[in-house]
């Protein structure tokens, strides 16, 4: 009879398994830390290590980091198609990364990602598995004392790893519905006002044109008819980007140089003023002039606001291969990672009394909408850049 088959069916166990499976669950439904800290920290506890890091499955086919703990925020993403992402999916395996490093061949050939080994001390990788898909994995560190891997230990870590798929699979999809709610309920408002206006637009044009008939004093019926003009085109246009879901405008070819002087002279009369810089010029790209302008006009006013009146706020367009990049710097306030990776992109989350938090994921949205993306370092007390990239148009 096999050593493997005596030892699992005659020895007693490491585990108590009803106190160990008890603590996991509590650990993963109380109040504390975010649930993806606390994940790590009960997977790490059963084989007492002492930092770690998860990465869960995002919308865009990535393994993002989603949280760490006891070691610096990561910034490494894998693909779901990757061949590590494929192997953990395929095999469920319980992966001992010094191991794998030194008998590739044991794990099929796989060759681990750079910044996975760049972690410190790193030491097991293990599949969080949701209905035989891979929807997370956690990295551990090694622990102080060493522990040696049996059939056991690796058997607890993957229906522990599976007990905690499920929990962030129900936490991910709460988020969803909330933030579902939250638009619904914006849209509703929005209908709202859009009624109000129209009611407004047709109230104000009946009075221009009754104040057109009845003009006793030419001068100041003239200014009259001017200002009320000028409402009824704002009421107008305001009506227009409201409803623009109705019939939204197709991307055209947009010249990029043109369109940031427009908006940065907007924002010419704020302090601090905002600098322009074209470090190349006639670059073209493929969006609505309207809403790529909304987005830049957004980040620069957030850039002056988060900004000394004696700072500066700089605005520079250049090529990068297939690339038009606007670069946003600003010696502002600045922000933390933690805030940059849980708040900045989160919608209905601001830290402004007269603001709904939805301008920087809208503005993130849209880029990615057409092919493009916004990144973003920042460092408290010293500012912040904001890189809009978008793919160059070719005639």
């Amino acid at each position: 009879m096999p050593s493997s088959i005596i030892n699992k069916h005659f020895y007693n166990a490491i585990f108590d398994y009803r106190e160990e499976w008890l603590r996991f669950t509590r650990a993963l439904s109380e109040n504390g830390p975010a649930l993806g800290e606390r994940t790590i920290q009960a997977m790490a506890q059963l084989v007492e290590s002492r930092a770690g890091a998860l990465w869960i499955l995002r919308d865009q086919g990535q393994f993002a980091p989603a949280a760490s703990w006891n070691w610096p925020p990561s910034a490494w993403s894998e693909p779901a198609t990757g061949l590590l992402c494929q192997f953990l999916e395929a095999r469920q395996w319980v992966v001992d990364v010094p191991d794998c490093r030194q008998k590739p061949r044991q794990y099929g050939g796989l060759l681990l990602p750079p910044p996975l080994l760049a972690l410190p001390d790193v030491w097991l990788l293990v599949p969080l598995m949701l209905h035989g898909q891979l929807f997370a994995f956690v990295a551990l560190a090694r622990p102080r004392t060493r522990i040696g891997l049996n059939w056991e230990i690796l058997d607890v870590l993957k229906i522990a790893g599976s007990q905690a798929a499920s929990y962030l699979a129900h936490r991910e999809s709460l988020d969803t519905l909330t933030v579902s709610r939250q638009f619904d309920s914006f849209n509703r408002m929005s209908t709202f006002i859009v009624h109000d206006l129209k009611n407004l637009v047709f109230q104000l044009s009946l009075l221009l044109s009754n104040a057109e008939k009845h003009r006793a004093n030419p001068a100041f019926q003239e200014d009259m008819l001017g200002t009320l003009d000028h409402s009824v085109q704002k009421m107008k246009t305001l009506l227009q980007k409201l409803a623009r879901g109705e019939a939204p405008e197709a991307p055209a070819p947009l010249l990029l140089d043109g369109l940031l002087r427009q908006a940065v002279a907007a924002k010419a009369s704020l302090a601090p003023a905002p600098r322009l810089e074209i470090v190349d010029g006639e670059l073209t790209v493929l969006a609505n002039r309207a809403r790529l302008e909304r987005v830049l006009g957004h980040l620069i006013q957030n850039a002056i606001e988060a900004t000394a009146s004696d700072g500066k706020v700089a605005v520079r367009l250049r090529r990068e291969q297939h690339t038009a990049v606007v670069e946003l710097d600003d010696t502002g306030q600045g922000m933390s990672e933690q805030f940059i990776r849980e708040r900045l992109f989160k919608p209905f989350d601001t830290t402004k009394t007269a603001s709904m938090g939805i301008g920087v994921f809208e503005s993130r949205e849209y880029l990615r909408e057409v092919g493009g993306s916004l990144e973003v370092r920042s460092e408290p007390q010293v500012g912040t850049t904001f890189r809009v990239i978008l793919p160059l148009h070719a005639a």
